[in-house]
């Protein structure tokens, strides 16, 4: 399969990358770094079958150009902001970089007849915790 992993250089998105290959996928990563990490993805970089783009999932027409040269079968999207400070002080964060990047992605998949798509959520869904689990 023909795979793109959005939030591809976090934590959770490099691991998942990893697993995606080892089961001999194609793998597209598209991250904007600003809070994934290329030293999370670095040692894929040289690997036929994975590809990194460093750009902004607000920007239509680059995302429109991905999907038209890759044809992807599925996408990841694990793109979103998890900096819970920041939307504190600024809301236009989460509105931007998880309502926005998520609208674009399915707008994409629409467009270019994706139909599968595995969403994860942010942390934020949980609110806060106030006394530890038992």
């Amino acid at each position: 399969m023909n795979i793109l992993v959005t939030g591809g250089a976090g934590f959770i998105g490099s691991h998942l990358c990893d697993l995606l290959l080892e089961k001999k996928n194609r793998v597209v990563v598209i991250d904007n770094l600003i809070l994934g990490k290329i030293e999370n993805i670095s040692h894929l970089l040289n690997r036929d079958n994975f590809t990194f783009i460093e750009e902004d999932l607000l920007d239509k027409n680059i995302l429109q150009k991905i999907f038209n040269d890759e044809s992807f079968d599925m996408v990841y999207h694990l793109a979103a902001n998890s900096d819970i400070q920041k939307v504190s002080y600024d809301p236009t964060v989460d509105y931007n970089y998880t309502f926005n990047t998520t609208f674009n992605i399915l707008q994409c998949m629409c467009a270019f007849n994706v139909k599968k798509l595995f969403f994860s959520s942010t942390s934020a869904i949980y609110g806060e915790t106030y006394a530890f689990l038992s």
